[in-house]
């Protein structure tokens, strides 16, 4: 959907333990999980971004948000 998702965790699911990640948005803070390949898939890691770039992608997606949501009015 766009956004930018913070890896906290690799877990194991109880009862077949295929590895789950356990992920935050940036933008909102709700985590969520998903099998772990299926995360690869869907997201691009990015390592060693500074504080001021992610700021940066966060208040664009912010910006991009908003700019979809009220050029439907």
């Amino acid at each position: 959907k766009g956004g930018i998702y913070k890896l906290l965790h690799i877990a194991k699911n109880e009862s077949d333990l295929e590895e789950i990640a356990v992920y935050q948005a940036v933008l909102d803070g709700v985590i969520y999980t998903r099998p772990l390949s299926e995360f690869y898939e869907k997201f691009t890691c990015v390592v060693g971004m500074d504080d001021k770039e992610l700021e940066r992608i966060n208040l664009q997606a912010e910006y991009d948000e908003l700019l979809n949501r009220y050029s439907n009015l």
